[in-house]
């Protein structure tokens, strides 16, 4: 474990009451979702599933997932215009995804060390992206009884809202009642997440999972106040800070052991 952004001390989370968890890629890994919701819209659709599987494939090995191009790669690769009504009914087609059943899994670790930080704080779980679509992934991975509250940016403004704009960490320190600096925010993008808490003075830390693990800080206001490998290790961090706490963490955290 290591920490970095202003190199604080672990003691400076001793007056955090609440944590604040990211979704997509701090708890679980958002590209198998989006695999999966990509392949429900080829069916959805109709679009010929070789060529459609030929475009996602080629963009994924660019690590362009996420390039609204992609939309019109498939349906020209499927012999289908590339219009914007057809680019919008494949991308509605994609959101409106629930799992079909699946059975998905949060990151290793991630689970038990929810559990054992929710009896000592406050969790709260804060997702960009259409609220239909989010509240299917956190169904899907079962999460919600984890969390006190779920917070969505998009409910306030849009995508407009999505960080770095700092409202949806606005609204959860409004929800919970508490200053930001009792509060510890968990994300995983150096390029949007840490420079909108920063914004409003609440602590943050990184875990180095998913798509973003590789990439660098672009300056020094980008840098949260910690850094963690993943979420699994969250509770390691805060019984560091909390010394009184720590034994009943680790206690509650033999996969850690």
């Amino acid at each position: 474990m290591y920490f970095g952004g202003c190199k604080l001390p672990e003691s400076a989370l001793s007056r955090v009451r609440a944590l604040v968890f990211d979704l997509d890629d701090t708890l679980f890994d958002a590209r198998e979702w989006q695999l999966a919701a990509l392949q429900h819209a080829v069916s959805v659709r109709g679009l010929n599933p070789e060529a459609a599987q030929r475009a996602i494939s080629d963009y994924q090995l660019r690590g362009n997932l996420d390039d609204p191009g992609l939309y019109n790669a498939m349906l020209l690769a499927s012999s289908q215009s590339d219009s914007g009504v057809n680019i919008r009914a494949l991308h509605d087609a994609v959101l409106s995804y629930q799992g079909d059943g699946q059975t998905w899994l949060p990151f290793p670790g991630a689970v038990e060390a929810l559990l054992a930080l929710g009896k000592l704080y406050r969790l709260v779980l804060l997702c960009d992206g259409r609220p239909e679509s989010q509240r299917s992934r956190i169904e899907a991975l079962r999460l919600e009884p984890l969390f006190e509250r779920l917070v969505f940016s998009d409910s306030i403004d849009g995508p407009r809202s999505r960080r770095p704009d700092p409202r949806g960490l606005e609204e959860c320190v409004r929800q919970l009642g508490l200053e930001p600096g009792q509060m510890l925010f968990i994300a995983d993008d150096p390029l949007r997440d840490f420079v909108a808490a920063r914004q409003i003075q609440m602590l943050s830390c990184r875990v180095f999972s998913g798509p973003h693990r590789h990439k660098h800080y672009p300056d020094r206001e980008s840098r949260p106040e910690f850094e963690v490998t993943s979420a699994a290790r969250i509770a390691e961090l805060m019984a560091k800070g909390q010394q009184q706490m720590s034994a009943r963490l680790r206690s509650s955290l033999p996969f850690l052991k």
